[in-house]
């Protein structure tokens, strides 16, 4: 677990910039392999990456509430800018991946409606 990061006017210490670097490693390999999945089509289970990003935002919230990106150095800001790269084309995977969903789901509606409808073409009426 992530060491609480003090900002009392002095910038964080080299262990606790270790910690926090570990932490953003962690996510940008765990948005690197969610992303090549879903951009290669590979039917697979999230549910290993819904764990993973839930336990590393419960860790980045913790550090989040005691450092200041101001006291940061200019390559861990590099860092975070990085993983904010691959969090907002994670965002964009899964919103393609639900719209998907979405038009699947509508189609398979419209169809079960016209199905239910005054029987013209029906497969009971063919």
């Amino acid at each position: 677990m992530l060491q609480q990061i003090e900002t009392k006017g002095t910038a964080p210490s080299e262990e606790q910039i270790t910690a926090l670097r570990a932490v953003i490693d962690k996510l940008a390999r765990v948005l690197t392999e969610e992303n090549q999945l879903l951009e290669s089509g590979t039917n697979n289970d999230h549910s290993s990456f819904i764990t993973a990003k839930n336990q590393i935002l419960k860790e980045l919230m913790m550090t989040h509430k005691s450092v200041s990106i101001k006291m940061l150095p200019p390559a861990v800001l590099g860092d975070l800018q990085a993983a904010r790269k691959l969090v907002d084309r994670n965002q964009k995977l899964l919103g393609l991946q639900v719209k998907a969903l979405n038009d699947v789901t509508d189609f398979l509606t419209k169809t079960a409606i016209s199905e239910q409808g005054d029987g013209t073409y029906s497969r009971d009426h063919q």
